[in-house]
């Protein structure tokens, strides 16, 4: 089985309004929308269709949420309640209840609150997808994969999304979906070109040249669209 993980940027992670804080709130999946240039591989871009999940829902496939993907820090899970996942046409939103006697949930939840943690991902596996030609928002070519079908294994609160200061190989390879700031945005362009250069310096230290050499591609792409291309 290979899992298959999405840092998103721009889920709206929050605590839910009226509450004492222990419930958070956040949108996992937006369907149709593109991932980010390199996603799944050089060349090609990613969309989960909607209803991807809806099997792997309706079936009771057991979710859970986590913290960083960490299954030694457990959020909440569907088989109790404390997980609730809700599928629309438009997008896969979750609601997780914090539990207020573990220490690890107060903490989380003060960090929500005052977005220290604001990225949330999702993690998937038994994937029927399809592939195609397609086109970026800005008309260039790219081949497309297109998720139609999925097993939903968990959605996670993290604090490093990817291409983050402090983004790892590992998550640099999982890659992630942008839901906030449009394509073009200049101060979005500046910030991932920031964020890049400083992964670039960590996968150079690991002298991995091919991790290198995508970084540098994806760079450039974004810097492309950034300047209207």
């Amino acid at each position: 089985m290979t899992e298959n993980r999405r840092y998103v940027v721009g889920c709206e992670l929050r605590a839910a309004a009226g509450d004492d804080g222990m419930t958070i709130e956040a949108r996992a999946v937006k369907y149709g929308a593109l991932s980010l240039p390199g996603v799944p591989m050089p060349g090609a871009r990613e969309r989960i269709a909607a209803g991807c999940f809806r099997n792997s829902l309706a079936n009771g496939d057991e979710v859970v949420a986590l913290f960083n993907h960490d299954p030694n820090v457990p959020l909440g899970r569907t088989r109790n309640g404390t997980l609730k996942l809700t599928d629309d046409k438009d997008s896969l939103r979750f609601s997780v209840r914090l539990n207020p006697a573990v220490q690890a949930h107060r903490d989380i939840a003060a960090l929500v609150k005052d977005q220290t943690v604001s990225e949330c991902s999702f993690a998937f596996s038994d994937v029927d997808d399809e592939w195609s030609d397609g086109q970026d928002e800005r008309g260039i070519h790219c081949m497309l994969r297109t998720i139609k079908s999925a097993k939903l294994r968990d959605v996670s609160l993290v604090l490093t999304p990817a291409y983050s200061d402090g983004a790892t190989i590992a998550q640099a390879r999982s890659l992630a979906y942008r839901f906030a700031a449009p394509i073009g945005d200049a101060g979005w362009v500046t910030e991932v070109n920031a964020k890049l250069t400083t992964l670039g310096r960590q996968i150079a230290a690991d002298e991995d040249t091919y991790l290198r050499e995508q970084v540098a591609r994806l760079g450039e792409e974004i810097r492309k669209q950034g300047m209207g291309s």
